[in-house]
C-alpha cells in the first residue's frame, strides 16, 4: 500500500445516548455502503461499549484491524432536555446531560491507541456547530451535512491537501485558520441498499429500523436546527428504492418495527406521503412490519389519516404547544386548531398518536400554559394517545433564537450562554425549567418523567447483547455472569435467542441455568414467572440434546 493511502476505515459511533436509547447508527452504514462500493474495508464499532472506557475498546478493535482513517459519528451533543432526573450537569433551574466531554474522551482515545491516525467528524450534532466542535475536540476534518460523497472524496484525495482543500461540504481546521467549503448538491443514491450492520442488531429491533425518504426542512421554528442539518430544499427519495430497501429488510430476523427518518413526514405537503403510504399498502408492506415517522398536525386531512391507518401508522405529532401565541412567537406553521384536527382524525381512525409539546417557548405566560395544560385534560390520554412534554428550548448556535437572546442580553436564559453555544443553556419563560416543570406536573394526570440515568448497570447489561451481537460469545457469556439478577433477567431472553440462533445452544443452555439457579437462590417473586419460562427454553435444549 502506498504511503497514507485510506484502505481501512474505522467508524465511530460516539452518541452517549445510546446507552439509554439503542438508537440504530443509520447514517454510519450509509457512509460505510458508499464506501465498501470503492473496495474500501469499513468497520462500525460503538465506543463506549462493552468498557466504558473508550481507548479499551478501541485498544481491543486495534489488536485486530488497524485503520487508515477514524470517523467520529456525532448524533448528539446532548438531549436537549433542561429537565433531566439524572443529569450530569445542573445550574439554576435546570439539570441536563453534556455529552461533548464523552465525545472528546472518544477522540483523546484515537489519539492515544492510533497515534497519526487522521480523524474526521461528522453526524447531525456536528453539523449543528462544525466550526466549533472542531476546536473542542481538537480535530482537523468534519463532514457539514450529508457524508456520503463527501468521505469517499475525502478518502480518494488523502493525503493530497491540495485536492482536500476543494471537497464541498469538508470543514478544515489548521493552525492558522478554519476553512467550511459549501455543500455539494445532494442526490440519493440508487440500489444497493446500506447492508445493516449486524454488530448493532440490538438496536434495531429494540427500537425499530430506521428508512430515510426524503432531506430537508422548509419551515421556520426558530428554536429548531433541522434546516441547518438538512438543508431548507427538499430532496425526495425514489419510491421503488423505498420499497425495495423495505422488501429486503423482511427477510431480517426480529426486524418488526420502521421509522421513516424524516424531519417530518407529510410536509411541505401530503403528495409524496400518500404516493408512499399506498405503495407500502400495494406490496403489502404494512402486514410485514409496523411502521412510524414524525409528522406535523398540518397538513393532515381525513383521506390522509384513513390512509395512515390502514397501514397501521403511529404518529408522533410534533404539536410544540395549544396556545396560538406560543405558536406564532416560536415561528409554527400550524395552530391550535389544526392539532385539535388531527388529534380528532387520529381517534376517529384509531391511529396510536404520541403529542410532543414544549412549555417554555417564545410567547410563553402563565395563561399559555394554563391553556395548554387545560387541552391535554380537555382531550385527555387515551390507549391510542399520549403525551410527552419537554420544558424549555435548548438555544443552538445558527437559530433565530440564539441570535434573539443575544439581542436581548441572554435574559429567559438558563445554563452558561457561551459565544459558541456549545455549553449547556436554555430558554425559558415565564419561569426556569425546573420550576416550570413543577407547575405542569402537578396539573396534568401524568407528569413527564426524564429518568434517562446512564447507570454502570445499564452499560453492563448492553454490554452483553453488544458482545454477542458481535459474535464475541464467551466474553458475553462472562460479562452475563457478572450481571446482578435484575441486570440477567433484563438481558436473558435477547441474549438467549441470540446463542440459541447462532449455533451456540450449549452456552444458551448455560446462561439459562445459571440465571434458573439465581433467581432460587434470591427467593424473589418478581422473578417467579420468568423462571417457568426458563424451564421450557430448557426443556426445549434438553430435547435437542444439549
Amino acid at each position: 500500500m502506498a504511503m497514507g493511502e485510506i484502505k481501512r476505515v474505522l467508524l465511530l459511533y460516539t452518541d452517549p445516548y445510546y446507552l439509554v436509547k439503542q438508537v440504530y447508527p443509520y447514517g454510519l452504514d450509509l457512509l460505510a455502503t458508499r464506501l465498501r462500493q470503492e473496495g474500501i474495508e469499513v468497520r462500525i464499532e460503538y465506543a463506549f461499549l462493552p468498557s466504558a472506557d473508550p481507548a479499551a475498546n478501541l485498544s481491543r478493535t486495534a489488536a485486530e484491524y488497524c485503520p487508515d482513517l477514524v470517523g467520529l459519528g456525532i448524533r448528539n451533543i446532548d438531549t436537549c432536555m433542561a429537565c433531566e432526573d439524572f443529569g450530569d450537569v445542573s445550574g439554576e433551574g435546570y439539570r441536563s446531560f453534556f455529552f461533548l466531554p464523552m465525545i472528546r474522551a472518544a477522540a483523546d482515545a484515537v489519539r492515544e491507541v492510533l497515534p497519526g491516525v487522521p480523524i474526521i467528524c461528522g453526524g447531525g450534532g456536528f453539523t449543528v456547530a462544525p466550526r466549533q466542535l472542531l476546536d473542542y475536540l481538537d480535530v482537523g476534518f468534519g463532514v457539514a451535512g450529508e457524508g456520503e460523497a463527501v468521505l469517499s472524496s475525502f478518502v480518494q484525495a488523502w493525503p493530497d491537501q491540495e485536492r482536500i482543500a476543494q471537497i464541498p461540504g469538508l470543514v478544515i481546521r489548521s493552525e492558522r485558520r478554519f476553512t467550511e467549503n459549501p455543500r455539494g448538491k445532494f442526490a440519493f443514491p440508487r440500489l444497493p441498499m446500506p447492508a445493516r450492520d449486524p454488530g448493532f442488531r440490538h438496536a434495531y429491533e429494540s427500537m425499530g429500523l430506521p428508512v430515510r425518504v426524503k432531506r430537508g426542512c422548509n419551515q421556520a421554528c426558530n428554536f429548531c436546527v433541522e434546516p441547518l442539518i438538512e438543508g431548507r430544499t427538499f430532496i425526495y427519495r425514489d419510491i421503488p428504492d423505498v420499497i425495495q430497501e423495505l422488501r429486503t429488510a423482511a427477510s431480517m430476523d426480529g426486524v418488526t418495527k420502521v421509522f421513516f427518518v424524516d424531519t417530518e413526514f407529510n410536509v411541505p405537503d401530503l403528495d409524496y406521503a400518500t404516493s408512499l403510504v399506498q405503495g407500502l399498502l400495494t406490496e403489502g408492506l404494512h402486514s410485514r412490519f409496523r411502521f412510524a415517522s414524525q409528522f406535523l398536525p398540518r397538513p393532515f386531512t381525513k383521506d390522509f389519516a384513513l390512509l395512515l391507518a390502514k397501514a397501521g401508522f403511529s404518529v408522533i405529532l410534533t404539536c410544540t404547544s395549544f396556545a396560538d401565541e406560543v405558536l406564532d412567537a416560536s415561528g409554527v406553521s400550524y395552530r391550535e386548531t389544526d392539532i385539535v384536527n388531527a388529534l380528532a382524525l387520529c381517534a376517529e381512525h384509531g391511529i396510536d398518536a404520541t403529542v410532543d409539546l414544549i412549555f417554555g417557548l417564545p410567547g410563553e405566560t402563565w395563561e399559555t400554559v394554563d391553556h395548554s395544560i387545560r387541552r391535554m385534560n380537555d382531550l385527555p390520554a387515551t390507549s391510542l394517545r399520549r403525551y410527552e412534554y419537554t420544558v424549555g428550548a435548548r438555544v443552538y448556535p445558527g437559530t433565530p433564537l440564539a441570535r434573539r437572546i443575544a439581542e436581548d442580553g441572554g435574559r429567559n436564559v438558563y445554563g452558561n450562554p457561551t459565544p459558541e453555544l456549545l455549553e449547556l443553556c436554555f430558554y425559558c419563560v415565564p419561569a426556569p425549567p425546573l420550576e416550570l416543570k413543577g407547575y405542569v406536573d402537578a396539573r396534568v394526570p401524568s407528569p413527564m418523567r426524564f429518568d434517562n440515568e446512564l447507570s454502570e448497570s445499564l452499560r453492563a447489561r448492553l454490554a452483553v447483547g453488544y458482545l454477542a451481537d458481535h459474535g464475541r460469545y464467551v466474553e458475553a457469556y462472562e460479562e452475563f455472569l457478572s450481571l446482578s439478577l435484575p441486570d440477567k433477567s433484563a438481558v436473558f431472553d435477547y441474549f438467549f435467542r441470540l446463542l440459541a440462533n447462532s449455533g451456540h445452544a450449549g452456552t444458551a443452555c448455560l446462561a439459562a441455568e445459571n440465571l434458573r439457579q439465581v433467581i432460587d437462590e434470591s427467593d424473589s417473586p418478581a422473578f417467579r414467572d420468568q423462571a417457568g419460562v426458563i424451564d421450557y427454553y430448557l426443556a426445549i435444549l434438553r430435547r435437542a440434546g444439549f
